[in-house]
């Protein structure tokens, strides 16, 4: 008993603190106002805890979303190549069923040089090959040039060697479509007809004729025209769709029929 009573003598000022903390608390309970507040409080605590949480959550389901919907994409533009519309007279092409879009991250390059070049995250184990068209949403990229097992390297449309088969939207003629080197943001429309007027504004598309994009895909438009006093053709400076320095995202064209093309190809330059 004595020792009870020196105990609570020892730690009386203590005790006193925490009973007139439990008796003010039950003061506050007792007054709806404060009590609404208490209550009001701890909810916004807690909401925001969970709230935190649950943002969390999402950040880190992030990039399995953004793979899911990529895929997706792939699946969707593949179907778009597949059944293509002319929308002009709302009537079809003739239906191909033999490509197939594969989706890729682009994971290193460069678009300061001469030689530029992208590196992404496919290779051989996931269906690339060389010779494979590169785009960004419908935006012309490049194409693949070399394969690993699990990476690729791609010739961009910003590269002084790459050379795509282009058409005048408006017309459809034929056109070629190279990179002078200078600025990564242009490219040069050459082989254009002498007797074409070309406009600021007028939209550079794919022509269809190589075997590395289907007719229709967006290149460019045209930022100034050019004519070559005693030429047979004319050439025009061309603002690309492609944003070269803010590229991620790209998907692969795989054309099923592209081997036989190019068989024929050679065996018809070598009769």
């Amino acid at each position: 008993m004595r020792r009870l009573i020196n105990l609570i003598y020892k730690y009386h000022l203590f005790l006193l603190f925490l009973l007139l903390e439990l008796l003010g608390f039950i003061l506050l309970l007792n007054n709806r106002y404060q009590r609404a507040a208490i209550v009001n409080s701890t909810n916004a605590v807690t909401g925001g805890y969970f709230s935190a949480i649950e943002n969390m959550q999402e950040y880190l389901n992030l990039k399995q979303e953004n793979d899911k919907l990529q895929k997706e994409n792939a699946k969707l533009r593949s179907t778009i190549l597949n059944f293509p519309v002319l929308e002009e007279n709302l009537r079809f092409f003739e239906i191909d069923t033999n490509v197939v879009i594969i989706p890729a991250k682009i994971i290193s390059g460069q678009i300061s040089n001469n030689h530029n070049y992208f590196m992404i995250n496919k290779g051989s184990k996931d269906g690339i090959r060389p010779d494979m068209g590169v785009i960004s949403e419908d935006v012309v990229v490049g194409i693949t040039t070399r394969v690993s097992t699990a990476y690729s390297l791609l010739l961009p449309v910003i590269n002084v060697n790459s050379k795509i088969s282009a058409k005048i939207k408006k017309n459809n003629y034929k056109a070629s479509l190279i990179w002078d080197g200078v600025d990564y943001r242009y490219a040069k429309l050459i082989d254009i007809p002498n007797h074409l007027e070309l406009f600021p504004g007028d939209t550079i598309v794919t022509s269809g004729y190589s075997f590395y994009f289907p007719p229709g895909l967006l290149l460019g438009t045209v930022s100034e025209y050019y004519h070559d006093e005693g030429a047979n053709f004319n050439h025009a400076k061309v603002k690309l769709f492609a944003d070269f320095d803010a590229l991620q995202n790209v998907y692969l064209i795989d054309n099923y029929h592209q081997n036989q093309q190019d068989s024929l190809l050679n065996s018809a330059t070598h009769e």
